[in-house]
């Protein structure tokens, strides 16, 4: 979800939610990656009783059976571009040979967009791939090309007019927001009040 709402906003959402509690919280591996190493204390052991491991991203595909996921938001996708004059309103087929800026292949972004308009019209005419949503707002400035991207992700942008949403008809595409824990792990009072407090960040960027 990094992606879509931002790796420092992110961060500044979750030091607020620690901050005003009164319980002792500790937020380890934030945005982990294969090469983070193993928080530990000073006995260079971990204290996993009181530990949960809670995930919020978009949508996707699991068969993971220890895993309890719970909707938490929708997320709009919409067309974007730079230029004024290109953000009429038209159908996606108009749009097919454009230039194209999208996520890299194996995004949810991509895939969930790709998997909407297949079959409304002919393949895209994709220039260039990125893998992250920040690169994709920068190529896009001063460029005569489109994107599609969470519009939470681009909310700043349409709001000071450094990008514009594309008015294209009958497109409505959206995907969940989830929150994901293991199903056997102890569901503590703290535990019920980030998913309250996961679920109005969501409430509360979607309005925005």
């Amino acid at each position: 979800s990094k992606q879509t709402i931002g790796q420092e906003e992110l961060r500044f959402k979750l030091f607020q939610f620690a901050f005003n509690k009164d319980e002792k919280i500790e937020i380890t591996n934030f945005f982990k990656d294969n090469k983070s190493s193993d928080n530990s204390n000073k006995n260079g052991q971990r204290d996993k009783q009181n530990e949960t491991t809670i995930t919020i991203l978009e949508a996707l595909k699991s068969d993971k059976n220890d895993e309890e996921k719970e909707k938490i938001g929708v997320d709009e996708l919409i067309i974007v571009t730079s230029h004024k004059d290109m953000a009429k309103s038209c159908n996606i087929e108009d749009l097919t040979n454009k230039r194209w800026v999208l996520r890299e292949e194996g995004s949810d972004t991509r895939e969930v967009f790709l998997n909407y308009i297949k079959g409304k019209t002919e393949p895209l005419n994709v220039f260039f791939e990125l893998g992250h949503t920040e690169s994709i707002k920068s190529i896009l400035q001063n460029r005569e090309c489109f994107s599609c991207i969470s519009k939470i992700a681009v909310q700043k942008e349409l709001n000071n007019g450094t990008l514009y949403q594309v008015k294209v008809k009958k497109f409505d595409c959206k995907r969940d927001f989830l929150i994901i824990y293991h199903k056997d792990k102890y569901k503590s009072v703290l535990f019920d009040k980030f998913v309250y407090f996961a679920r109005r960040l969501m409430t509360q960027m979607i309005d925005n």
